[in-house]
């Protein structure tokens, strides 16, 4: 499985970097139960196969859950606790961590815009969740919902909409790149394509000349090869 695989590639990289393995989603006793080998003092990771991953003193898990309601005793009494309720932290680090890496480039890397977007959040969003709560309905109720999910809504809504209007950068970008080590083989086969008596004409051109010129193409020197044959032949006659 995933977490298998990522836990083995993390166990055996012989770096010094820290790794963190983030498991968000419900803490179900089906699969959490093959988990408890790791979080007591072993530390080891017991597959189905037989095969027994040691975990790493660089390594750690972190469980991310809305709820312990399916996680057993044993569980929970190997984990350490970490309760934040969604009130207390509030919609504004979402918006945060939006402006840093959800946005486009070209409008993350102007400061103004960035300045302007977080003022206008400001400004808009608690009038707009006062409305949602005081004058909207829901058939799941806003309370279920909470203030956090509807600012990331709101969120994803905006990186849609500036995407959509300015285009992916990354698909430009590629298509720019693709051009440009398309113009740079084909002018590595014409290189290629020359006979080796031009290049070398080529190359003793530049010497004469003793600063680089422009290169000529091989029509260019054969014409001139031939003017000059042509000049010698009449000097001589």
């Amino acid at each position: 499985g995933v977490l298998a695989t990522q836990f083995r590639k993390c166990a055996n990289d012989r770096t010094s970097d820290r790794f963190w393995l983030v498991l968000d989603g419900p803490v179900d006793a089906a699969w959490i139960e093959s988990m408890n080998t790791v979080l007591d003092d072993n530390k080891k990771l017991c597959l189905v196969s037989g095969e027994i991953v040691a975990m790493s003193p660089r390594m750690n898990l972190l469980f991310e859950t809305a709820d312990l309601s399916h996680a057993s005793p044993a569980t929970v009494s190997r984990c350490g606790m970490v309760f934040v309720e969604p009130a207390a932290l509030g919609w504004r680090p979402l918006v945060e961590a939006w402006l840093r890496t959800e946005l486009p480039k070209v409008l993350s890397l102007r400061p103004l815009v960035v300045q302007r977007l977080r003022a206008l959040v400001e400004w808009l969003v608690p009038p707009s969740l006062w409305f949602v709560r005081k004058r909207c309905s829901s058939p799941m109720g806003w309370e279920s919902l909470g203030e956090n999910t509807l600012v990331d809504s709101l969120l994803r809504s905006l990186s849609a909409h500036f995407f959509g209007w300015l285009g992916h950068p990354g698909k430009a970008m590629r298509r720019k790149r693709e051009k440009s080590s398309a113009r740079g083989r084909k002018g590595k086969e014409e290189a290629v394509d020359e006979p080796p008596a031009v290049q070398a004409q080529q190359a003793a051109a530049v010497v004469e000349a003793g600063t680089p010129r422009k290169r000529r193409t091989s029509g260019e020197v054969l014409a001139a090869s031939a003017a000059s044959a042509a000049a010698a032949a009449a000097t001589a006659a």
